[in-house]
């Protein structure tokens, strides 16, 4: 009997729904790629796939149908339809209040230390200098595939990640492309004091991303780099390797090259984890490389991820990315087959093994 009823609470027709239920559920199966008929106001948000990067997209569906999220801290906690409903409002998209949500948002810059104009071009001219002596003098570095890095358009580079030598070999392996590059790296490490965030905002490329809190906040900080045309470098495992050796790639990458429409440029850091590892303080070793691969353009991102879930495919993307930086590893030419990882996925689902998430906490930065 309780069975029955939870079946028919499941089943409401939308029909028989609110004007605000309704909209909402709309919303809801446009972003998870249902049919109206598979959501209802009881369903949850879980058993529709949702995770941190569908959150990002439901918050900006509701915005673009007219509506604003009256409570966005409790958007990710939010378990079915009918309570999502308690955080949305379908008539307020009201700009002041909008407003004062941003201006909320933004840190306290009272006390900030600011750095004059002459001080910071001097600066800026010493730190250049500085990472060049490193690494062409200092280190013993080699490059590869620099013909690989695409002349006429801007990308997302992900790379391995297992040293702070990382950051800037990448910058130095991409040449004059290198001047246009950014690192999303972790606010909570590189920017979590004022002296800390004088250095990095007017001396270094580093772009605070948060680690916790809005998820959405750090895409759309990130994507506002890609869409002016700077490049962008990503390290998709979240943190430095303590063994120097490679773990999964998160989707988070996969949903900035289709939110963004730019390609990726998978590269492969040798020799940083031997000559600078987690928590060294002195340099270990001399020889670092960088192998820079084939480019990966948006038309065949968007080719393989055709018809998918959106969480699916920000995975697969990652899964893509990450093949051919370990074909660039061990010096292979090995293709890449959607439909294996989709075997292997179905495989995962039979045995309740899967997990298709990117939690706040799992975004794609450089980290301490």
């Amino acid at each position: 009997m309780e069975e029955r009823s939870r079946t028919s609470a499941d089943e409401v027709p939308a029909e028989e729904l609110s004007g605000d239920a309704a909209w909402l559920v709309e919303i809801v199966a446009s972003v998870s790629n249902r049919s109206l008929d598979e959501v209802s106001i009881n369903t949850r948000l879980g058993d529709l796939g949702f995770d941190s990067l569908m959150f990002v997209e439901l918050a900006q569906a509701v915005e673009n149908a007219g509506g604003t999220l009256t409570a966005p801290e409790r958007l990710n906690e939010v378990q079915d339809v009918r309570e999502l409903l308690t955080v949305v409002d379908r008539q307020a998209a009201q700009g002041a209040k909008r407003e004062a949500s941003r201006l909320r948002l933004d840190p306290e810059k009272d006390d900030e230390i600011h750095i004059p104009e002459l001080l910071k071009t001097v600066g800026n001219k010493t730190v250049e200098l500085a990472q060049r002596a490193l690494y062409e003098r200092l280190l013993r570095t080699r490059y590869e595939g620099r013909p690989n890095i695409p002349p006429h358009t801007n990308f997302i580079v992900a790379a391995n990640h297992t040293s702070h030598l990382d950051m800037g070999l990448v910058k130095m392996a991409l040449g004059d492309a290198g001047e246009e590059l950014v690192a999303l790296a972790a606010a909570d490490y590189f920017f979590d004091t004022k002296y800390k965030r004088a250095y990095m905002e007017n001396f270094t490329n580093l772009v605070p991303m948060e680690r916790t809190g809005s998820l959405r906040q750090s895409l759309r900080h990130a994507r506002s780099f890609l869409d002016r045309g700077y490049n962008a470098l990503i390290f998709p495992e979240g943190t430095r390797s303590m063994s120097g050796e490679m773990s999964d790639f998160k989707p988070v990458i996969g949903y900035l090259a289709l939110a963004a429409r730019v390609g990726i440029l998978p590269v492969y850091l040798h020799g940083a984890y031997e000559a600078f590892p987690k928590g060294a303080t002195l340099l270990k070793g001399r020889d670092v490389s960088a192998r820079i691969g084939r480019f990966i353009e948006i038309d065949e991102l968007e080719t393989i991820t055709r018809g998918l879930p959106r969480a699916e495919a920000y995975r697969l993307i990652a899964a893509r990315v990450r093949h051919e930086v370990v074909n660039l590893r061990d010096r292979t030419n090995l293709p890449f087959d959607p439909a294996v990882i989709h075997e292997q996925w179905q495989a995962e689902r039979r045995a309740g093994k899967l997990r298709i998430e990117a939690s706040d906490e799992e975004f794609a930065t450089a980290e301490a």
